[in-house]
């Protein structure tokens, strides 16, 4: 019984979708609480500009690039609009405090661990094993630095082509796993 429902858990957990934030349409949904060290806009002729914004209102945005120069962008002219900045450490922590949590648990049920494991046994092992791979997962997150890319904003009507070539997402095609589980 608790292997099935170990087996049912599991197959709950990875069959649920990652939620991501999504790009807006509408201008007035970005924020400038949103935008993080950096971003970069496309503007309508296909040209990329990165730097520092210091105003975002609803009639666009300035932008300070490296070199100094500000450049002001109407909504009209931005196609898209991205940000960059330092993952947060945590999503490392997280992920493998879930992993080491869910590993545990599986080997616990197994009968790794000995052979019977009460309810106790199983969270024991789980918050043991949740904590050490917790922390592995915040030391790897801290040693490798990842830039993480967010989409705030794109253009009504702005094509496959143009996505892709800035760094989103082309057209998707959607993808389903079938699996047959016998007892």
């Amino acid at each position: 019984m608790l292997r099935r429902f170990v087996l049912l858990v599991a197959i709950t957990v990875v069959g649920v979708p990652a939620v991501a934030q999504d790009a807006t349409d509408s201008w007035s949904d970005v924020k400038i609480s949103d935008l993080l060290s950096t971003a970069t806009v496309l503007d309508e002729t296909g040209t990329e500009w990165s730097g520092e914004v210091v105003q975002l209102d609803a009639d666009g945005l300035d932008l300070v690039q490296a070199n100094g120069e500000e450049r002001h962008f109407s909504v009209a002219q931005i196609r898209r609009l991205e940000t960059t900045g330092r993952d947060s450490i945590k999503n490392g922590g997280l992920i493998g405090a879930g992993l080491g949590a869910g590993a545990g648990i599986a080997l616990a049920a197994a009968g790794g661990v000995g052979e019977s494991c009460s309810l106790g046994c199983l969270v024991y092992v789980a918050l043991i094993n949740g904590g050490l791979w917790g922390a592995v997962g915040l030391t790897v997150d801290f040693i490798t630095p990842n830039q993480r890319r967010l989409t705030l904003y794109q253009a009504a009507g702005t094509s496959s082509g143009q996505r892709h070539s800035f760094g989103g997402r082309g057209p998707s095609t959607p993808m389903t796993l079938t699996a047959t589980i016998r007892w």
